[in-house]
């Protein structure tokens, strides 16, 4: 693995199921259902498709509002104005999985660290404060930037351009299929972070394969 990284000069993750952990959030609030959370993020994701689709943007807090409001719609949770604004801002603080920080610093040393997400740049940057590991990157790089979502071809060519390099130089990680489709055909080497446990033929690419797998990032360094 290690010969594998030396072809490399950054490496780039996504944040949100990435580094990020999701399911920490029906744990931050075990009153609420947990598919409540399940919902709120495929509307989540849903709304960036589609409002890439016709052109009609809005930032990644204010999707994130929204689709919270359609949410406690559908499981009927009659949230008040201080619910919504703790829900969140959970999106703010939200733990990285258990490895992340030591797998950081150890991939740090060799390479520029970046993050390239759909969430706007206070939101990353404030989750990433939180979790007191910022300074491993070099870039912080939002889809806010060109006003696209994921997988854009637009929002990927966002990487190669703030690190000065060139596609086939940046390992490109992800958790999520369809993240990982944008950014193999945009041109980067792919390393699918399997944070599900899932089979190969369970990642959704649109045929393609990436072209590494790990369960965490931690392996990268093994």
């Amino acid at each position: 693995m290690r010969n594998f990284l030396s072809q490399f000069e950054a490496i780039v993750f996504d944040l949100y199921g990435t580094l990020v952990d999701l399911s920490a959030l029906p744990r931050l609030f075990p009153s609420y259902p947990p598919e409540f959370f399940s919902y709120w993020r495929t509307k989540q994701l849903e709304h960036t498709f589609l409002r890439t689709l016709v052109n009609n943007y809005r930032d990644f807090w204010q999707v994130t509002a929204e689709t919270l409001e359609i949410a406690s719609a559908t499981f009927s949770l009659g949230l008040s104005a201080a619910d919504r604004d703790v829900l969140l801002q959970a999106w703010l603080r939200l733990p990285v999985f258990a490895e992340v920080p030591e797998a950081l610093l150890g991939l740090a040393r060799n390479h520029s660290l970046a993050i390239l997400s759909n969430g706007t740049l206070q939101m990353i940057k404030d989750v990433l404060e939180a979790n007191h590991i910022i300074h491993y990157f070099q870039n912080l790089i939002s889809a806010d930037s060109v006003q696209r979502y994921k997988p854009a071809r637009e929002v990927y060519a966002l990487a190669p351009s703030a690190l000065l390099t060139t596609p086939n130089r940046i390992l490109f990680c992800s958790a999520n299929g369809f993240d990982l489709a944008g950014a193999a055909h945009f041109g980067f080497v792919t390393c699918w972070v399997n944070r599900s446990g899932l089979e190969p033929t369970q990642l959704d690419m649109l045929g393609l394969t990436p072209d590494i797998s790990v369960h965490g990032l931690d392996e990268l360094l093994k």
